[in-house]
């Protein structure tokens, strides 16, 4: 089990840089010092193992990993885990200054304070909004966070930051947090399967729930991704049209858990590695769910292809099948 990962900016007495003379006014003043804390104001943003202390009048919306105000000002939160932070930091330290121009319409700054590494943004956004965000991680774990404010509102630019200071990451949550959006529940007990990752509206999972980096060596893995409601055989036509690395075996019609469904078997290379696909279509009229699993080990494609096809009759659709 991971440590629990807890870190916190110290600030400076000036919080903004907003002193007479200071040249850039998106400078951020804040000290090279990091504590490590949690009280009891913290929050879980739901979707991720992020704790933070929101800042007041800020609710978290009940759909998104957000935190949102009355004036419709939101604070997103992501993050990486098992992923390098230099991998979230680098690109933008590439990208910014080939957008903003340093001391004019955007400051930024990345620090390393002992095993973690520090990345602040403060740049134009457009004519009403500037853009305030944060990163900090290591080699096992990055957390970005950002929000888009009024500008010319110093108190809430304040607000926000203060509160961004104060978020850590405990990694044990991690199950729980990709389970807090989730439309369907599906039975894993039986199986060596784990929540593995939530990105994009797609979840992974893998034996143990190792995370399925691009670089990681995982021979075995399910997606489950929710969707509009469609018809099976549109979003499966779909899916395999859009697909350039594997190609289709058979398709047909069946049924699964009391919904019309399509199946459909690939094969395909990927990295120079051969595999196997099983992947089905049902939705309840409301929500279509797309079942997708991968065997990149011939040796167990059998094995796997039976053990897929058994989880995928453990789904239920919350509000419908678990509500009747």
């Amino acid at each position: 089990m991971k440590t629990h990962n807890y870190i916190l900016i110290v600030l400076s007495a000036c919080l903004l840089c907003s002193c007479a003379g200071q040249s850039n006014p998106y400078a951020l003043d804040v000290l090279d010092k990091v504590t490590v804390v949690k009280t009891d104001k913290h929050l879980r943003i739901k979707g991720t193992c992020i704790f933070i202390v929101p800042p007041e009048g800020f609710v978290q919306d009940p759909m998104e990993s957000v935190l949102i105000n009355r004036e419709g000002t939101l604070i997103r939160f992501m993050e990486t885990i098992d992923r390098d932070v230099d991998k979230v930091i680098n690109p933008l330290l590439e990208q910014l200054p080939t957008v903003y121009l340093y001391g004019k319409t955007g400051y930024w700054k990345s620090f390393k304070t002992g095993k973690n590494r520090l990345f602040f943004i403060h740049t134009t956004w457009d004519n009403n909004r500037n853009r305030l965000s944060f990163s900090f991680g290591n080699q096992l774990y990055a957390i970005m966070i950002g929000c888009r404010y009024p500008i010319g509102d110093r108190l809430l630019r304040d607000a926000i930051f203060r509160s961004m200071l104060t978020a850590y990451i405990d990694t044990t949550y991690r199950a729980e947090s990709i389970k807090d959006f989730a439309c369907f529940t599906v039975d894993l007990s039986d199986t060596e399967f784990k929540p593995a990752y939530y990105g994009a509206n797609i979840y992974y999972y893998t034996i143990n729930g190792v995370d399925p980096a691009p670089d990681s060596d995982i021979d075995l893995l399910f997606t489950i991704r929710p969707l509009p409601y469609e018809d099976p055989e549109k979003i499966m036509k779909f899916a395999i049209d859009k697909d350039t690395i594997f190609h289709v075996l058979q398709t047909h019609t069946t049924e699964i858990n009391g919904y019309p469904t399509v199946e459909c078997y690939s094969e395909g290379v990927v990295s120079g590695e051969r595999g196997k696909g099983y992947s089905v279509v049902f939705g309840n009229g409301k929500t279509s769910l797309h079942f997708s699993g991968t065997v990149y080990n011939p040796e167990k494609y059998d094995e796997y292809l039976a053990e897929f096809k058994r989880i995928v009759r453990t789904i239920r659709f919350k509000e419908i099948d678990e509500n009747p």
